[in-house]
């Protein structure tokens, strides 16, 4: 047997079509490639008799809602159609979402051209559910490797909501200071203003974030990695090495409550960042302010404490320490060496110890480091230097000599300015400061004098070859090119690799060829069971700060998991990298804005020390680069909407879902370029209808109901018992709905009050009723406290199962969850709820009635809630819980009139097993009693319980309306042209003016619908109207 329908299109013709069949017993899947219900298309119907419809769909138990959801593959025939659908993240979860619009309040991103938030709700659609706007990652975002929301933190800035900007960089990394002034920016790479002109000065930006919030107070900032609300853990961790990777990891595991020691030889804090960085690039304070945070975490940071043999303690001390974890950060400082001739001249120095030597010998009072220096300098200001290399250690040393008087100061580099791996802004502010770049040069070898000290450099032209391993283009010696330069210091800076002076022989870590560490890709161990690396020390390329940060989050998680004793890494990162956004920009958004220049230290100034050079964005200077952005997201993932979401119904982790169904058939109901688009792909005979044409909608299901063998499920409800009113026990709820109710009305207030109610066992105030776990908490109570009546006092108004012009997605869900809609076709409402005991519900709507029209007066409005419930609880007393039996209904129609479309409604009714009598002739009256209409023909008496007026004129249909309003069939019967349903339910009409063939199938398939409709259990809520108030406006006919 087949498993039901597909309906492509969220449209008025797919969700009629939808319906026609749900209510007929067939199971409907319906796919809508938008996140919403009704999209772009005008409905004939007043807007709120449509949004009924949409909610009538979207809540039926036998249809299944695909929304944000595609096509992707569909196979088989007509019969058998294996389908595979794409569900595509909406990010909010529709169980949880209850409309208050706080995420769209707090959103930073305003989409392009269409004026509305990242995140929005389409008013009068279903469902009626936030939903965002989130096409990928932003490129910037997907480029970081310190896994900051970039796009989140530029729009927050824009938006000049600097707190929350900074908050959200310190979610992912702890330096949010120190990456604001030497982070490599992949990101601003990655931007892709490039397209248009230069990109976002992303890095300024964090910078500025940064010293806005040193700027508000005296006081180091919060930790930005929080210590965890566990017990601090027994399971103590060592990491050797201080630099970015280290001190990431240590803050990492401290806010998970372990004990974290970080062994680091240097005298002071910061590691290499505050001995290989110059701190023109990167104050001393910026460091120690940011360290100072990941020691309040009750990190231990012990300097002047070296590893190794001949250290203060051995690997094996620390192991013999019983920590359960040693993390090895130790970074590569150990400078390669050019292996030419003279290399061992006094005046040959390595970039990092140079650098290391200017650093300590300012900010330590050791005479020794200052000795050094001056032995560096041989002739003080008047010492000729060269530095060889093109990277940025390259660029800081040539600055810092400089700085520290050298006139004469030479970078050499063997290939062209394209292959240097120094930034650019690098390059150009060392050429600025007057250092002069010599390309395709190579060294041959280096001179020296009678002391054994450095006199020159014996150099050779290069010019590019074939590419190398590294992509970049290999330089090859020029024959005949030799030329001598005349030096008093030579700078090597053309790489570094660990210093393994840490480790013994015998401590079984492998190292590598590549002279690097060997670890595991997935958790970075070593080959020692509990001895962890990340950074330089395992990877071959030098690593910028930013991603020796990445990686060391990504150890200290793998730590984590080793001493907890897990193994699962499933992160949603790795189970699903989400695309990186890549939307169509327009040409309004193509328009160059220039980028802002951050103002910096005239020349003069900075070459007089080590001040920062530059001084970084004002305000409003920081406030118009980031509105630069192109927000390509859109949504840029500040993660506003998560933190003010009180129902945490956001979720930025979701992930495509690939769906697998079998159905007997496929009904296309999208835009023409989309239906096009799916009945490309289909094989077989796909039925397309236009997405505006309800009745084609219903022709269409006639036609499938016909077609097609679908198997009907019918369960009947075990029979209630009648309940004497003297065993009453009542449970009253009291939603918050957030702040929205709670912040106005006094639920606590109310719930003492109604604790002193006779006959009221129990109450209890929920957060948000609309929510499964409400509906569970209720049931659950039912069950323990043994009650029967319960007053439910939220937004909903009545507990009627029907869907009016008045409900919302959230009140529908309310009673869905507590099971007041039908299962399936056939029980009609089962009103035992599905719980294991009777109960009586009442809805109170203290949401509209109270809250909103006296949110300025909480007094009043807790008092006409007080006065609300009290009259519900009056109510439900006086319920009582009827013995009910199932009405099981003989579907049977008769249909009326001469005109075409009547046999075609007789066709579709009979092959469907309805029983269909086809009346030419009609007697004077029609009459209506329990449920069946009858007439008598003949001597015989016809009954059915449906009525379908087939006139072929319009003569012929006012002579049957006439004799269907004679009788004592109820209210008169009336029709509109164009219209299928009449005011009398169960009562239909086939307009003559319309094409017959299609007025016969769709006026059939209304038909069973609406018997599938009134089957199983009778109603027991019924309208009465007050002749004393009735003005006879007709407008509730109208609503009807």
């Amino acid at each position: 047997m087949n498993q039901g329908v597909l309906i492509i299109g969220g449209s008025e013709a797919g969700i009629q079509s939808a319906l026609d069949l749900a209510d007929a017993g067939v199971n409907v899947h319906m796919i809508e490639s938008s996140p919403f219900l009704g999209k772009k298309h005008h409905s004939r119907l007043p807007s709120h008799l449509y949004h009924t419809r949409m909610l009538e769909a979207a809540r039926h138990p036998g249809i299944t809602l695909w929304t944000n959801t595609d096509l992707d593959k569909i196979d088989g025939m007509a019969g058998n159609y294996q389908v595979r659908l794409r569900k595509n993240p909406r990010y909010v979860d529709l169980n949880k979402c209850t409309a208050c619009g706080d995420c769209i309040e707090v959103c930073p991103v305003t989409v392009p051209l269409q004026g509305r938030k990242a995140i929005y709700i389409k008013d009068n659609n279903e469902p009626g559910c936030a939903a965002i706007d989130k096409f990928g990652k932003a490129p910037c975002t997907d480029a970081c490797p310190g896994g900051i929301h970039v796009q989140g933190y530029v729009a927050l800035v824009a938006a000049g909501r600097f707190q929350e900007a900074i908050d959200l960089i310190k979610e992912a990394i702890p330096f949010p200071g120190i990456c604001g002034r030497i982070c490599t920016h992949p990101c601003e790479i990655a931007c892709r203003r490039n397209e248009v002109d230069s990109p976002v000065s992303i890095r300024l930006l964090k910078r500025f974030v940064s010293d806005w919030e040193r700027r508000q107070s005296k006081k180091p900032p919060e930790p930005a990695l929080k210590k965890s609300k566990n017990k601090k853990s027994a399971k103590k961790v060592a990491v050797i090495g201080a630099g970015p990777a280290g001190m990431t990891a240590a803050g990492f595991l401290a806010g998970k409550g372990y004990p974290v020691t970080v062994y680091d030889k240097l005298p002071v804090i910061g590691g290499m960042l505050a001995v290989g960085i110059p701190a023109y690039r990167l104050p001393r304070d910026v460091i120690a302010r940011e360290y100072e945070t990941i020691r309040k975490q009750g990190v231990d940071i012990r300097l002047n404490t070296s590893i190794g043999t001949q250290g203060d303690y051995s690997m094996e001390d620390l192991l013999s320490k019983k920590y359960e974890a040693v993390c090895l950060t130790v970074g590569a400082h150990k400078s390669l060496s050019l292996g030419i001739p003279g290399e061992k001249l006094k005046g040959v120095v390595q970039g990092i110890d140079l650098l290391k030597t200017v650093s300590l010998s300012q900010q330590t009072n050791d005479p020794a480091w200052q000795k050094s220096l001056e032995t560096l300098l041989p002739r003080g200001p008047k010492t000729r230097a060269a530095v060889l290399g093109g990277g940025n250690t390259a660029m800081d040393v040539s600055r810092t000599l400089r700085r520290l008087g050298l006139s004469e100061v030479k970078i050499l580099y063997r290939r062209t300015r394209d292959e240097m791996p120094a930034l650019a802004e690098e390059i150009k502010d060392t050429e600025n400061e007057g250092v002069q770049i010599q390309l395709l040069t190579a060294p041959k070898s280096i001179t020296g004098n009678k002391k054994s000290c450095v006199s020159g450099l014996e150099c050779l032209r290069m010019k590019l070859g074939a590419p190398d391993r590294s992509g970049r283009r290999r330089p090859i010696p020029v024959q005949g090119s030799e030329y001598h330069i005349d030096l008093d210091l030579l700078v090597i800076a053309i790489g570094q690799e660990p210093d393994f002076g840490f480790m013994s022989n015998d401590t079984g870590i492998v190292i590598g060829k590549d002279r690097r560490i060997q670890v595991n890709a997935e958790s970075f161990m070593t080959s020692c069971s509990g001895i962890f690396a990340a950074g330089d020390v395992v990877t071959r390329d030098g690593m910028s700060a930013i991603e020796a940060i990445g990686m060391g989050k990504k150890m200290a998680r793998e730590v984590d998991l080793f001493l907890k004793g897990e193994k699962n890494r499933n992160t949603p990162e790795k189970l699903f990298r989400p695309p990186v956004s890549d939307r169509e920009m327009t040409p309004e958004e193509l328009t160059p804005i220039p980028k802002i220049q951050v103002p910096v230290l005239p020349l003069e100034k900075r070459m007089q020390g080590f001040d920062e050079v530059e001084t970084g964005y004002s305000r409003d200077e920081a406030v118009k680069e980031a509105e630069r952005c192109l927000e390509c997201g859109p949504c840029s993932e500040c993660m506003a909407c998560v933190r003010v979401c009180k129902a945490d119904a956001l979720n930025h982790n979701q992930t495509v879902r690939i769906v697998n169904l079998n159905v007997a058939t496929v009904i296309c109901a999208d835009d023409p370029e989309i239906a096009f688009q799916y009945l490309s792909k289909a094989p077989g005979d796909i039925i397309s209808i236009p997405p505006d044409d309800p009745v084609m909608g219903s022709a269409a299901a006639s036609r499938v109901r016909t077609n097609l063998a679908f198997e009907t499920v019918m369960q009947h409800p075990r029979n209630l018992v009648a309940e004497s009113i003297s065993d009453l026990r009542i449970g009253v709820y009291i939603c918050r709905c957030g702040d929205d109710m709670g912040g106005v009305i006094r639920t606590e207030t109310l719930q003492n009050r109604i604790l002193g109610h006779a006959d009221v066992v129990h109450g209890d105030i929920l957060p948000y009723a609309c929510r499964m776990d409400a509906a569970t908490k209720i049931k659950q109570d039912i069950s323990d406290h043994r009650l029967n009546r319960v007053v439910l006092a939220a937004c909903s108004c009545c507990s009627s199962g029907q869907v009016c012009f008045s409900c919302t997605f959230q009140r529908v869900r309310c009673k869905e969850n507590l099971g007041m809609y039908q299962p399936v076709q056939g029980t009609g409402g089962n009103p035992n709820h599905g719980l294991s005991l009777p109960v009586n519900f009442e809805f109170v709507n203290i949401r509209e009635q109270c809250a909103l029209v006296h949110k300025d007066n909480p007094g009043l409005a807790t008092e006409k809630a007080d006065i609300l419930i009290n009259g519900a609880i009056s109510q439900i007393r006086q319920s009582t819980i009827e013995p009910s039996e199932p009405l099981i209904r003989e579907r049977s129609v008769m249909i009326l009139g001469k005109g075409r479309a009547s046999k075609i409604c007789l066709e579709a009714l009979n092959n469907s097993g309805i029983n269909t009598a086809r009346l030419l002739d009609i007697s004077s009256s029609i009459d209506h009693s329990n449920g069946y209409y009858t007439m008598n023909r003949n001597g015989h008496t016809v009954k059915s319980l449906s009525i379908i007026v087939t006139p072929r004129d319009e003569p012929e249909a006012d002579q049957i309306m006439a004799r269907l309003n004679s009788g004592n069939s109820g209210h008169d019967v009336v029709y509109q042209t164009g219209q299928m349903e009449t005011t009398r339910p169960g009562i239909f009409f086939c307009d003559p003016g319309l094409e017959p063939d299609l007025t016969g199938r769709a006026v059939a398939a209304r038909c069973r619908a609406w018997m599938g409709r009134v089957q199983g259990y009778p109603k027991k809520v019924s309208g009465k109207v007050d002749p004393r108030r009735c003005r006879m406006c007709y407008t509730c006919m109208g609503i009807c």
